[in-house]
């Protein structure tokens, strides 16, 4: 049982996919007492923000404070969606989230199972992942789960991954339309140290709804990686861009759609995320 605090940033009408998140329905992840009362624990205690961002243009007028203040008591479900085979994009795995408590730091704390998780070394189901999902009122994000062997683990690091770069962090001063901030990094990503750059912008503000852009940096050096088992793989060095687009509603979606995109504007991935009342 481990817990990542992570950092994110991306929008599409889930119906064009091959599986649509409307046809999936709402479930509460099934209690599991010796896990997820400890993750919850250590979303309320051990929740941290990141540094922050650096603010580049503040935007028009008018400009306001943005921060999460997600309703209590909602449910969620979140569709991973990544090319297939054939280059379609196809939904991957589903996580079922509910809200469970908020945190003396603003922090709101989720439960969440992704069942069916496919070990793919052994090309069969490894059973269910039951963990939490922490939002920070800047953005920051604490996901937790009960990993307990390789094929969880391996699930488990994708997943952290993923969901990290979903969620955008949002700055600390009142910021308007056409804001752009920056939040820049270095440290291990998946066991490789890379220097990270993500380039946020406001493009819509309606109410508590969000558009932005995020425009993503990875520069890794050549290095040794490190497995969990001490072997160590050479890798040489290598510069990622991706650009993502993302929608949010700060009240009732804390979670956002997003699309990502690789350098030469091809659409890879997508996070689909539908919300209902508890």
């Amino acid at each position: 049982m481990r817990t990542a605090f992570l950092f994110g940033a991306l929008l599409m009408a889930a119906s064009s996919l091959g599986c649509s998140l409307e046809t999936i329905p709402f479930v509460r992840p099934s209690p599991r007492s010796y896990a997820l009362p400890r993750l919850v624990r250590q979303c309320l205690d051990g929740f941290a923000e990141p540094s922050a961002v650096t603010i580049e243009d503040y935007g028009a007028e008018p400009r306001r404070p943005l921060r999460f203040v997600p309703v209590k008591e909602r449910l969620a479900k979140m569709a991973l969606v990544k090319e297939d085979a054939d280059g379609k994009l196809e939904v991957e795995r589903v996580l079922h989230l509910s809200w469970d408590a908020q945190g003396g730091h603003g922090q709101h704390c989720y439960k969440f199972e992704l069942r069916g998780a496919l070990d793919e070394a052994l090309e069969e189901e490894s059973g269910p992942v039951m963990g939490v999902l922490g939002i920070g009122p800047h953005g920051a994000l604490m996901v937790g789960t009960d990993a307990l062997d390789d094929a969880f683990y391996d699930v488990e690091g994708q997943l952290l991954h993923r969901i990290g770069f979903s969620q955008p962090l949002l700055p600390a001063e009142p910021v308007g339309v056409g804001a752009r901030w920056v939040y820049a990094t270095d440290g291990h990503l998946r066991g490789e140290f890379v220097d990270l750059r993500m380039t946020y912008q406001l493009l819509e503000m309606t109410g508590t709804k969000l558009r932005l852009s995020m425009d993503q940096e990875v520069d890794r050096p050549a290095q040794t990686v490190r497995g969990r088992k001490g072997e160590g793989t050479r890798v040489e060095a290598e510069r990622r861009r991706y650009r993502a687009l993302m929608e949010v509603d700060l009240v009732k979606a804390p979670l956002p759609t997003v699309r990502f995109f690789d350098a030469e504007g091809r659409e890879v991935e997508q996070i689909v995320v539908g919300w209902s009342d508890g």
